[in-house]
């Protein structure tokens, strides 16, 4: 793979890691050693750079929403054998409960505060100076704020302390007052070569590129809350062997699952006509009659799994950017393209999908000061990256609402002060809607146009979805909706979260490209299920915050050729 870089590139690539880790690190590091000797300090760029428009999209890619659309253009899907996500383990319970269709009970939904059309000013009088109103739609709750609490009827008294969190969270600022000045951590430098030719037309969307003179520096604020969460990491395509043994091993427990056979997977590299990673790509793969379109992450890579679209042995035809090639089942191919070479700048999308029932109470305090802190620290990257933020919520049916949406804004204080007001609450027995909460977070806020954004979602729940209940768009139909899209889906397990639950975690992250976070506790242990494959050697723990904005660096650092992943075949 990247045989067509050069013998610094290559070196750069091997540093980068270390480089990340340490000035991410920095940040919980307050009484460390801060010492910066032999790291080179840039300048911080600006934070109020003007919006970047993203380079326009040719082809199959499907163009932006309308503003004020309410879902994103429907991705490409595969020809051929429908993919039934079939439901393994125990039968599901004949218990006539009617699909579900996501759709909150009447009259749970308030108008969002503070979005009123201001009056127009009396006749003869100065309007005073033109102003730019936000995008239709960004940065509100689509379908109003949700109801938080249910009425108590017998106990009004317990009704009013089940909402005070959120009317504190309200009132309170959007960001917590300042820390008395420490001293500053190192920077994390990264190389970044500004390519020499304009983005063109194509479904490429912009990145930094890695430069031997040139470089960023991507700081690493110390962080504003003591008690934070800690976490691990673990990439289940990089071991994918052991990936398929686990999986084999939980399977034969007899636990129900919607399945999507990964066996057979196939990884395509495909890179540009500067030797790095070709972000955004359409990739067509066809076998037969079957005939699916896939789109490359941040590292040129698209995962294809034959099982899922019926797709038999193969062998299988690969076309991107006009080149093609042949894999056999199991194996990998990289493909040489002449797509132009990305710029300077990144745009992102980053979604929080949240699990906000009463089991998610004991942990949802210190999470949304996670949420907080992480959305924070992330808009302060370098100018170049134009982030925009958003939210999904979802509990259950019976609930005061099942899903909620707040759309994507570029508005971080907008952001905390929505996040701010969530309370958990509802739930009722173990499994949730995550059904119907993934198929929401991917259709109704208005994500960028497939491969004119780096698009990531952070699932953070504690429990699995309803199996037994039919639903109109079940998880595993949604896996191959991101990743249609070059969506990754990294979740984010809490306490709580048992073998079901970490199964169908593991399935996002492996499917989409993207690793499996987990809550880990010192030596009370981690948010895995009791069957887990994970030990202690398996990964680094972390500050949950530090983790979180090293996965979105590394992202960002992919785009110049930086390896995330393993899955090389």
């Amino acid at each position: 793979m990247g045989h067509n870089r050069k013998p610094h590139d290559i070196v750069r690539r091997r540093g980068l890691a270390t480089v990340l880790a340490l000035g991410l690190l920095a940040g919980a590091c307050a009484d460390g050693d801060s010492s910066t000797e032999g790291v080179e300090r840039l300048p911080t760029p600006a934070t109020d750079a003007a919006p970047i428009s993203p380079a326009t999209t040719s082809g199959a890619a499907p163009t932006a929403p309308p503003a004020g659309g309410d879902e994103a253009p429907a991705p490409p899907r595969a020809t051929g054998p429908e993919p039934s996500g079939t439901v393994t383990g125990t039968p599901p319970d004949d218990d006539g409960t009617p699909p579900d269709d996501g759709t909150p009970p009447d009259g749970d939904a308030t108008p969002p505060d503070g979005d009123a059309t201001p009056p127009a000013p009396p006749p003869g009088t100065d309007p005073g100076p033109p102003t730019t109103p936000p995008a239709l739609d960004e940065g509100v709750w689509l379908d109003g704020e949700p109801v938080w609490v249910a009425p108590y009827d017998d106990d009004p008294s317990a009704a009013a302390a089940a909402a005070a969190p959120a009317e504190e969270a309200a009132a309170a600022p959007a960001t917590a007052p300042a820390p008395e000045p420490a001293p500053p951590p190192p920077a994390m430098v990264v190389a970044d070569e500004m390519a020499d030719e304009e983005v063109a037309e194509g479904d490429d969307f912009a990145g930094p590129m890695a430069d031997e003179a040139g470089a960023e520096a991507i700081e690493a604020a110390p962080g504003s809350f003591q008690e934070s969460l800690t976490g691990g990491a673990i990439d289940d395509n990089e071991r994918f062997e052991d990936y398929l043994v686990y999986r084999q091993e939980i399977l034969s427990l007899g636990i129900p699952v919607r399945d999507l056979d990964p066996a057979g997977r196939i990884v395509v590299t495909v890179t540009g006509r500067d030797g790095l990673p070709a972000a955004g790509t359409e990739v067509q793969v066809t076998a037969g009659e079957v005939e699916a379109t896939l789109r490359t992450t941040a590292d040129g890579t698209v995962r294809f799994h034959p099982e899922a679209y019926g797709a038999g042995d193969g062998p299988f035809t690969v076309t991107a950017g006009g080149t093609s090639g042949e894999v056999s089942r199991g194996g990998s191919l990289s493909l040489e393209t002449d797509l132009p070479a990305a710029g300077d700048e990144v745009t992102l999308d980053v979604l929080f999908l949240l699990d906000a029932t009463g089991s998610m109470a004991d942990e949802i305090d210190q999470l949304k000061a996670t949420i907080r802190e992480v959305a924070q620290r992330i808009a302060n990257l370098p100018a170049g990256v134009d982030l925009r933020i958003g939210m999904t919520l979802y509990r259950d049916v019976g609930d005061t609402f099942v899903t909620a949406n707040f759309n994507f804004t570029s508005d971080v204080d907008r952001f905390t002060r929505a996040l701010g007001v969530v309370v958990a609450d509802g739930g009722g027995d173990y499994p949730e809607a995550l059904d119907e909460a993934l198929a929401e977070a991917l259709g109704r806020p208005t994500w960028r146009a497939a491969g004119q954004a780096l698009q990531l979602i952070f699932l953070i729940a504690d429990a699995p979805p309803q199996i037994n209940r039919p639903v109109p768009t079940p998880y595993t139909a949604s896996m191959l909706d991101a990743a249609a899209r070059g969506i990754k889906i990294f979740p984010v397990s809490s306490s709580g979260t048992d073998d079901q639950a970490e199964f169908v975690f593991r399935q996002l992250a492996q499917f989409t490209g993207a690793r499996y976070v987990f809550l880990t506790y010192g030596a009370g242990g981690r948010a895995t299920g009791d069957g887990s494959s994970i030990s202690e050697r398996d990964y680094e723990e972390l500050s949950l915050n530090d983790l979180i904005v090293r996965l979105v660096a590394e992202e960002i650092a992919a785009l110049g050729g930086a390896r995330t992943t393993g899955d090389e075949g």
